[in-house]
């Protein structure tokens, strides 16, 4: 089936449109952040798994460790906000590369139970942990 290009970026024009508006529709501004946060995510999770047909369990992992990258950069380098996601992208980047060169090496379950061993490697929650 071919798509009409016309029709297409006429679809682009109203979801760029709907995503400007949509902290002036929710009931919270925070609200449309986290979904729009969310909506990435679930992209990211489409092409690794949609398209790739690769199942990963590591994924929150990174996801995790670019927050937590960015909130501590934040914090204890009081620097702007686009340069602290930057360095939250960086940290996991640099955590990714690695596990995705162990990881790729796999297919099927055993690169899904390979993602998940470290994605639980990754995990911060610690029995005690405040």
């Amino acid at each position: 089936m071919k798509v009409n290009s016309k029709y297409s970026f006429g679809f682009i024009i109203l979801a760029g449109l709907f995503l400007l508006f949509l902290p002036f529709v929710t009931p919270y501004k925070a609200l449309a952040s986290q979904m729009l946060v969310f909506a990435i995510f679930a992209l990211g999770y489409d092409i690794a798994f949609g398209y790739t047909g690769l199942l990963s369990f590591g994924h929150a992992a990174f996801f995790g460790l670019g927050a937590y990258g960015t909130g501590l950069t934040l914090i204890h380098l009081s620097i702007p906000a686009p340069l602290a996601i930057s360095m939250g992208v960086i940290i996991s980047l640099l955590i990714a590369f690695p596990i995705g060169y162990l990881s790729i090496r796999r297919r099927g379950i055993y690169f899904a139970m390979v993602t998940l061993a470290f994605a639980q490697m990754v995990s911060m929650e610690y029995p005690g942990h405040l």
